[in-house]
């Protein structure tokens, strides 16, 4: 940011601490705002991208927590965002997992709207940018030149799109006011194909331990399985178990292809360390290498639900 001090100075000091995550802290500050204060760790400039992303998302019409302003909240920097009066989808599916039905079909009408949204070239970085610098970091880390070149092939084979992606969708990221959802944690936006997005909500489900995913979402294993069922047959638009079983597999293929790409960025954000990451790309890479072919075939005709909508 230039000029910092231009940033209004506010404090948290007596506001509820309503959230906390691996980079910021969340406090209620008024009955219509909230603040997300981030780690000292995390540099300006991502603030900035943040709240432009979170603002291309409202702009676009889907329904998502509004950002306000950047602000210093003492010698850390902050976002003001629009205070969501509700309960986080995965806590009221715990509670009432009679719900699950509906906000299945909720969450499956949610995403194919948001994939059905394009914010308009350059408003949002493209998930491709991204990829890229994964697997730089991946050829630089853990991986041979081939095996990076080959990573890179089958990405470029992937259309080229101004899809909106969320690259963060599950019930945890998910708020019911009113009976309607509300998206938030707006940090990682981008635009690209909608595989990318299904894949990584796809991996979040199939590789979390069960207490990772009791953490994120705050449902059992089982409860957030039979809601992803759920949502990817209302996304799909078809209770078919073939269809949906060829969709499945559609995502197991692509997501060989993003888990080393998503451990190699984990590294470098230091979620884990490089000794896990490293462990878990040298077991992914065979299957990788031994179904290339596949996923490229895939790519080049995926299932009709995850063509551009």
């Amino acid at each position: 940011m230039e000029n910092e001090t231009r940033y209004g100075k506010i404090s948290v000091a007596g506001s509820e601490l309503i959230g906390r995550g691996g980079r910021a802290d969340v406090y209620r500050l008024t009955l219509d705002t909230a603040v997300k204060v981030f780690h000292d760790d995390l540099s300006p400039e991502l603030i900035e991208t943040e709240l432009a992303h979170a603002n291309a998302v409202t702009a676009a019409g889907l329904p998502a927590a509004r950002a306000y302003e950047a602000v210093r909240v003492g010698d850390r920097f902050g976002i003001i965002y629009e205070y969501i009066s509700g309960r986080q989808l995965g806590a009221l599916i715990s509670e009432q997992p009679d719900k699950i039905p509906v906000y299945g079909r909720k969450t499956g009408a949610l995403l194919k709207k948001l994939h059905s949204t394009r914010p308009g070239p350059g408003v949002l970085p493209d998930i491709k940018q991204r990829t890229a610098l994964w697997t730089d970091c991946l050829e630089s880390d853990f991986v041979s030149g081939e095996d990076a070149a080959l990573i890179r092939d089958i990405l470029a084979a992937v259309p080229d799109t101004e899809t909106l992606l969320h690259c963060d969708f599950h019930p945890g990221n998910l708020m019911v006011r009113n009976g309607d959802l509300v998206m938030i944690d707006l940090d990682d936006v981008c635009t690209g194909h909608p595989i990318f997005d299904l894949t990584f909500n796809s991996l979040l489900h199939k590789m979390s331990t069960p207490q990772m995913i009791e953490r994120a979402m705050e449902l059992s294993p089982g409860q957030a399985n039979e809601l992803r069922s759920v949502m990817l047959a209302e996304y799909a638009g078809t209770a078919d178990e073939t269809a949906l079983a060829g969709l499945e597999h559609s995502l197991d293929l692509f997501g060989m292809l993003m888990l080393p790409l998503i451990m190699a960025r984990s590294a470098m954000a230091w979620n884990i360390t490089e000794e896990q990451a490293a462990g878990a790309i040298s077991g992914a890479m065979p299957r990788l290498r031994e179904n290339a072919a596949e996923i490229k075939k895939m790519i080049q005709d995926p299932p009709a639900c995850i063509a551009i909508i």
